[in-house]
């Protein structure tokens, strides 16, 4: 064989492989998993709450300028939804932190109240691949209720609507494991303004 054939061979089979390749590919990526079909889900991990407002009010309150703090609250959250499209997928939200602590000074717990929210939420997802960072927008009831260390047997119940929105990213372990971490903006309103608060939640999403 002539180097000139050669030099041919060789471009036919760099041809040949450049033109098979990506139809290759194609078909191996066909043939995996999808991680954005359609279908039910569940979803249980943990929540931390980060106060936002409810500080400003009390020192607002009191006068005190400072001096009273709303401490971090650690708790869970549940979800249930569903896909009815690759990209948009809807689901009922629980979320519950059972102590978020007001203390003076950071050293004396003047009051504690806990919070559960209930909200439906719209998740819309940037990517359909392993890796899906999505938009989330939803609304429902929230629901706090407050006890005073310096008042025993005060129990003070404050109910409204809550929107929440955030975003936050899929990571798909397996075809039906993901790991789900997310943070939204909670807005309480109606007797619960003011309790306004971010969540950062984290957990397992198990799809059917």
């Amino acid at each position: 064989m002539t180097p000139s054939s050669r030099a041919v061979t060789a471009i036919l089979a760099v041809a040949s492989v450049a033109a098979i390749a990506p139809r290759a590919l194609a078909q191996a990526s066909s043939t995996g998993p999808d991680f954005a079909r359609p279908g039910f889900y569940v979803h249980f991990g943990g929540a931390t709450g980060i106060d936002v407002a409810a500080a400003d009010e009390l020192n607002a309150l009191l006068g005190t300028p400072g001096l009273v703090d709303v401490e971090t609250a650690i708790g869970f959250n549940a979800r249930a939804g569903g896909r009815s499209f690759r990209r948009l997928a809807g689901e009922v939200q629980i979320e519950y932190l059972p102590a978020f602590e007001a203390t003076a000074a950071g050293l004396v717990t003047a009051a504690e109240y806990r919070m559960l929210t209930v909200t439906g939420n719209l998740k819309l997802f940037v990517t359909t691949g392993r890796f899906q960072p999505y938009l989330l927008l939803g609304g429902g009831g929230a629901f706090a209720s407050l006890e005073s260390a310096f008042l025993p047997g005060l129990d003070v119940s404050a109910d409204g609507f809550a929107l929440r929105g955030g975003g936050g990213v899929e990571a798909s372990l397996t075809e039906h494991i993901a790991l789900v971490v997310d943070a939204s903006y909670v807005y309480p309103t109606g007797d619960a303004t003011d309790l306004d608060y971010v969540s950062i939640g984290w957990g397992l999403q198990y799809r059917f």
